[in-house]
């Protein structure tokens, strides 16, 4: 049984969880560039999880559209990408 990369919520989940537990980053760059998970790809996959992505002021910022507050009170998480605002809200998740 293989991992299948065109199942792009597996290929997401998989560098997410790798680089929050602490995988080599010059790894996961890797596979996030050979996977091709893009900005815009990372966008279909927050809606197939049910997250959303916004911009604030120059950074990406993901949070879980159900039971959103705001900024201050939901957990969310920001990065330079997508991947790095999902990657930060995973690790929110950890403390």
């Amino acid at each position: 049984m293989g991992f299948d990369i065109t199942d792009r919520g597996n290929a997401w989940t998989m560098v997410i969880d790798a680089s929050r537990l602490g995988a080599k980053q010059s790894r996961i760059d890797e596979l996030v560039e050979k996977w091709g998970l893009t900005n815009d790809d990372g966008k279909e996959f927050a809606k197939l999880v049910g997250f959303t992505i916004a911009m604030d002021v120059d950074k990406y910022f993901v949070y879980e559209t159900k039971g959103f507050v705001d900024i201050q009170k939901s957990q969310t998480g920001f990065g330079d990408s997508v991947f790095e605002a999902f990657v930060d809200y995973a690790k929110q998740g950890d403390r």
